[in-house]
């Protein structure tokens, strides 16, 4: 069962705020009604509780609604604000939602209250949803502004998977995980273009429709993950390898990394290089 909703109700009259209650009940909405009058009282219900929703009238002996929804805009911008009054004319309305009222419900039409709740309260979910979405992706475009000013190998795959899917039907994409680190020359090379070589692959070879690069900075070494969705090959044939793979083997054998592929006919193939931060020692 949901938790009820909380509701802050800035109303002069008890018996207004048992008829909203009672009409959201009709509506199956369990609520818990926090009422309160004057100014200073709604200030303080807006600093110290954490609500759903707040209901208010538009006039009141000693305050007004839009007094109360500029302050609600300060305090909790997030909370949807609906007016629910007897003295609401069309024109303050519409002012009233130019200002940034969610809605507003006559209190002689209640039955409209609660599908303009249930209404209300989805639109806010969704700016939330919204928000921390466009956060999500500023966080990420900061991370990768960061690793691309560390990190060269990085930039440049990301320059390449961009150039290189330019006007084709190959859906491409490239994830940082952990904290980036500087790498070796030699290993920024080597791994930028055992990536060049497996995106140029995938489409023209492997007839792949998508391609995923991960560049992993675990503790003690980088991974470079490289998988496409196309026709694969039977395994035995990877330790063969075309010249492709050939090629790939060398450089991870020029910075002391390791290489593994993995494929199965039609279900893709995955191309994973691993290489110690350290330069291995010689024997």
């Amino acid at each position: 069962m949901d938790p009820p909703l909380r509701v802050l109700h800035l109303e002069d009259a008890i018996r207004d705020t048992e008829l909203v209650q009672a009409s959201l009940e009709e509506e199956g909405i369990r609520s818990e009604l926090r009422r309160v009058e004057a100014e200073q009282d709604f200030i303080s219900a807006l600093k110290g509780g954490r609500f759903d929703l707040i209901l208010a009238d538009y006039t009141l002996p000693a305050f007004d609604g839009l007094s109360a929804l500029k302050l609600a805009q300060e305090h909790v911008p997030d909370v949807p604000f609906l007016f629910v009054s007897g003295t609401l004319g069309e024109d303050v309305a519409i002012e009233a939602l130019k200002k940034g009222a969610t809605d507003y419900v006559l209190k002689t039409r209640l039955a409209r209250l609660g599908p303009s709740i249930t209404r209300a309260l989805r639109e806010a979910r969704e700016r939330t949803e919204r928000k921390r979405a466009e956060e999500a992706l500023r966080d990420s475009e900061e991370q990768w502004k960061a690793a691309f000013e560390s990190n060269p190998v990085m930039y440049f795959t990301k320059a390449i998977i961009t150039n290189t899917t330019a006007g084709t039907s190959l859906r491409a994409d490239f994830r940082l995980k952990g904290e980036p680190r500087e790498l070796r020359s030699a290993v920024e090379e080597n791994l930028f273009q055992i990536g060049k070589e497996a995106l140029s692959n995938a489409p023209k070879h492997a007839c792949a429709t998508e391609f995923h690069a991960r560049l992993s900075f675990d503790s003690e070494a980088v991974r470079l993950e490289l998988r496409d969705n196309g026709k694969g090959f039977v395994a035995d044939s990877a330790n063969r390898g075309g010249i492709g793979l050939i090629g790939m083997k060398e450089r991870v054998e020029q910075i002391g990394a390791t290489l593994a592929v993995t494929s199965e006919p039609h279900a893709g193939t995955t191309i994973t290089a691993v290489s110690p931060y350290q330069e291995p020692v010689a024997t």
